[in-house]
């Protein structure tokens, strides 16, 4: 299972006035009131697959605009329209796709697969980790287009893999990743490249959070406006 908890500020048409959850299974996504989580407000399918590949990631976003829900299950994200309005509330599909060449699909597979994502809250984006890179789709541009590419990608300039990617929510061109061995990275997005190429993109800083990573990433804003990382 997995789930996002939010403060509850969106005016879209599911009532927020306390904060909302959702929580992925093997069978769908259930968008509940904190309040009331026996009493699911909206339920999201077509999470079925074949054994072992249910939802893995789950990040919601309900202070957006568009209140967009995303779930990631192998190198594949599902994005929905949760706002409670929609006849089709399933927006489609994006893949996380690799030049590369392995010896088998297995190697590819995870390799490939998503570990976590993250929306970017000043437009409708999201930003994904796999092992080795990062990557980030503008859903203005992507949603839709059948095998979109992320319009940004880089590295994760470590020898550990990837486990956590966070964007900045006071710094829009601002994300960070953690690798396995508690390294965080705090990464310019504009210095990355376009397109899907990978280059390695502009690290604005680094700093080891612990000898074992832990399982969250965030940013938060002092009194005084600016942008801090913890995990």
């Amino acid at each position: 299972l997995a789930a996002d908890l939010t403060d509850g500020t969106s005016s879209n048409t599911i009532d927020t006035s306390c904060s909302l959850a959702a929580i992925a299974g093997d069978n769908g996504i259930a968008l509940f009131r904190t309040s009331r989580p026996d009493v699911p407000l909206l339920f999201l399918g077509h999470c079925v697959g074949r054994s072992g590949a249910g939802i893995k990631n789950l990040a919601f976003e309900p202070s957006m605009e568009f209140m967009y829900l995303a779930a990631s299950r192998g190198n594949g994200l599902l994005l929905w329209d949760a706002s409670g309005h929609s006849l089709s509330p399933l927006l489609g599909r994006l893949a996380v796709e690799d030049s590369a060449v392995y010896d088998d699909a297995e190697s590819n597979h995870q390799n490939n697969e998503i570990l976590s994502l993250s929306w970017r809250t000043t437009q409708p984006a999201i930003i994904v980790a796999t092992r080795d890179n990062a990557c980030l789709w503008d859903l203005r541009c992507s949603l839709g287009m059948k095998g979109s590419k992320p319009g940004l990608r880089f590295s994760s300039q470590s020898t550990f893999p990837l486990v956590q990617v966070a964007c900045c929510h006071t710094k829009e061109q601002e994300c960070a990743t953690m690798d396995s061995h508690g390294v965080v990275r705090v990464q310019d997005l504009r210095m990355t490249s376009s397109g899907g190429a990978r280059r390695q993109s502009s690290v604005l800083g680094s700093f080891h959070s612990c000898r074992h990573a832990g399982i969250g990433l965030s940013s938060f804003r002092t009194n005084t406006n600016e942008s801090h990382w913890m995990t």
